[in-house]
């Protein structure tokens, strides 16, 4: 369990989600970005990344006005600096924002697109079935600047595939 968001005396112990560890074994292929730089026009660092299986992986520092934006198969997961809030497919939930930055992981499967935040007190499970053929990994900013400290995309092994081969 984490303390609360925000300044002031905590509210209390609060239930987290994360992803199981065991995700890590199905790792086949890590892109490390590491630190960026990110202003509206800025060059995609995710560009390279083309995955059917996806953990995705950031920490930044997100403007007051900006929204960072993150597409995954061509599914939009936002992040409102202003409002401290996530949004996946358009649907809405609160994320604050710990220590001063925002830290994210996403999951991409076949039927759907799981984001954790703020250290699991935010989580937002969406069944979704993406184009087979859509297959990118885009971030990107708008009205504002976002300083990523962190940046990791796995292309990931299904879960059935059989063992050895």
């Amino acid at each position: 369990m984490v303390p609360g968001p925000g300044p002031g005396p905590s509210p209390g112990p609060r239930l987290t989600w994360r992803p199981v560890k065991e995700i890590e074994t199905l790792r086949k292929k890590s892109h490390r970005i590491g630190e960026v730089a990110l202003e509206p026009g800025s060059a995609n660092p995710l560009e390279k990344v083309k995955a059917e299986l996806l953990e995705v992986r950031l920490e930044a520092e997100v403007g007051d006005g900006a929204e960072l934006l993150l597409d995954v198969r061509g599914i939009a997961v936002r992040y409102g600096a202003k409002k401290q809030e996530l949004s996946v497919a358009g649907h809405k939930a609160p994320a604050p924002l710990l220590g001063g930055k925002l830290r994210l992981v996403a999951l991409a499967d076949r039927t759907s697109l799981t984001v954790w935040a703020a250290d699991g007190l935010t989580y937002v499970p969406f069944p979704v079935i993406p184009k087979a053929t859509d297959r990118s990994l885009k971030l990107s900013v708008r009205g504002g600047r976002a300083s990523v400290s962190g940046l990791e995309a796995h292309e990931l092994s299904s879960i059935w595939a059989a063992k050895g081969k």
